[in-house]
């Protein structure tokens, strides 16, 4: 957590504004964390009804690796900057639960938050590949891309997420949802 918490006032950019370098004072604790997280989510028997959360082969490496310490198994990690407005104004609170991603082959999976989108390869050899100089693991110091801000609501789905968030929100509260 402490990562995320020091992501953006840590960090300096790099490589002509593409690259974010990031201190990473604990490595082994960063693959650690973002690899229980991904566990928790795909193991939980909460709203799987339409996602696919099944974790694989790779399940039962991730529960040897996390509670039995062995560290034969080390899914790559890729860290992505990423900063998402709303008209013109940052949105610091806008977070994603962990699921699985698209891009990168099978099995990775990836969650966002604090301006940070933490992206794992469960099935480390599928294609394509992170590029090797974006992997963060055993690296004190994190390069992650750095992607132009987007305004949010240009995110696929993030109305129906932004919608289902507020879905207390009295009647006539929003235009077009009652």
């Amino acid at each position: 957590m402490r990562f995320l918490h020091h992501f953006e006032t840590a960090g300096q950019v790099g490589i002509r504004g593409n690259a974010w370098l990031v201190p990473n004072p604990r490595p082994d604790l960063l693959v650690r964390f973002v690899a229980a997280c991904f566990w928790r989510r795909g193991v939980s028997a909460v709203d799987r009804e339409a996602a696919d959360l099944a974790l694989g082969f790779a399940e039962p490496k991730l529960r040897a690796m996390l509670f039995e310490g062995d560290t034969r198994y080390q899914p790559p990690l890729m860290v992505v900057g990423r900063t998402y407005t709303s008209q013109g104004q940052w949105l610091r609170e806008i977070m994603w639960e962990p699921c699985k991603g698209f891009g990168f082959g099978d099995n990775t999976w990836s969650f966002f938050a604090l301006g940070c989108e933490l992206m794992m390869k469960l099935t480390p050899y599928s294609h394509p590949a992170f590029p090797a100089d974006f992997v963060a693991n055993g690296k004190k110091e994190v390069w992650a891309l750095n992607m132009d801000p987007q305004e949010f609501t240009g995110v696929p789905g993030a109305i129906d997420i932004a919608v289902n968030m507020l879905c207390g929100v009295p009647p006539g509260l929003l235009p077009g949802y009652t």
